[in-house]
């Protein structure tokens, strides 16, 4: 199983991949669909203040995915970013995939 950490400057603790953009998270959470056991995401991609997608982003494409798609949700979601509004934000999304992911589960 395949543990994701998005973040364009810190390194990926030992046994995670790493994606450093939006792009390469996508392809990745698409690619490896099911497979993804644990994602954890940080806020700003790119630089405070870019036009680059950012954590947020990815985690409300997850969102879309699960809720109209079906797609499997990492069993495991995390935001590990020390932008405290961004956090919370990625926070909220990915406790509503959960919460969705756990009502159609049971």
């Amino acid at each position: 199983m395949i543990k994701l950490y998005v973040d364009d400057e810190r390194t990926p603790p030992d046994g995670w991949i790493l994606a450093k953009n939006y792009k390469e998270a996508i392809d990745i959470l698409i690619k490896e669909e099911g497979n993804i056991y644990a994602l954890s995401l940080d806020h700003d991609l790119g630089g405070i203040g870019t036009n680059e997608k950012n954590g947020n982003d990815i985690a409300q494409w997850l969102e879309k995915q699960v809720y109209t798609k079906g797609y499997k949700a990492p069993r495991h979601l995390h935001s590990h970013s020390m932008n405290p509004v961004g956090k919370r934000n990625i926070k909220n999304t990915l406790y509503s995939i959960y919460k969705f992911s756990q009502k159609k589960d049971n």
